[in-house]
């Protein structure tokens, strides 16, 4: 044997030990606790004001106009700025038939408009909030059941 062995180990026994470990868990819980009361209460306040509201009027004013002429053939209704024109013919025996303008009935609308001062009740509802101090739970629980 001309090369050295190295020496022979006896394997090292090993200990197994279990360390126990530690865990927390933590539980939370809530719970009412009452720390007062409070109140609502309700008003409604009533005001007078005036309100500013244009307000539009419109007029028809109609107006016949004798026309007592012939025409070669009737036109239909038109329009002269504000006022409709709404022809009205008859037809007359002549010994040739002619048509014959008899009137215009004329209808003129004007509009203007005009401010006016109405008076109105406005409501506006208030609310007041009142804090109430703590009761004892007994009467509390009482309340709650009625």
């Amino acid at each position: 044997m001309g090369r050295r062995d190295p020496p022979r180990r006896e394997p090292i026994k090993q200990e197994r030990r279990t360390i126990p470990l530690a865990a927390e868990h933590l539980s939370v819980e809530r719970r009412r606790v009452e720390r007062g009361l409070v109140q609502l209460v309700k008003t409604v306040r009533t005001d007078e004001t005036t309100v500013v509201q244009p307000v539009t009027h419109r007029e028809i004013h109609i107006e016949r106009v004798p026309m007592d002429r012939f025409v070669d053939q009737p036109e239909g209704v038109r329009r002269e700025q504000d006022t409709l024109i709404i022809p009205v013919y008859e037809e007359v025996p002549v010994v040739v038939m002619k048509t014959k303008l008899k009137e215009e009935v004329r209808v003129t609308t004007k509009q203007w408009e005009q401010t006016r001062h109405i008076p109105v009740t406005l409501r506006t509802e208030e609310v007041a909030v009142r804090r109430v101090p703590p009761h004892d739970p007994a009467e509390h629980k009482e309340r709650r059941q009625r």
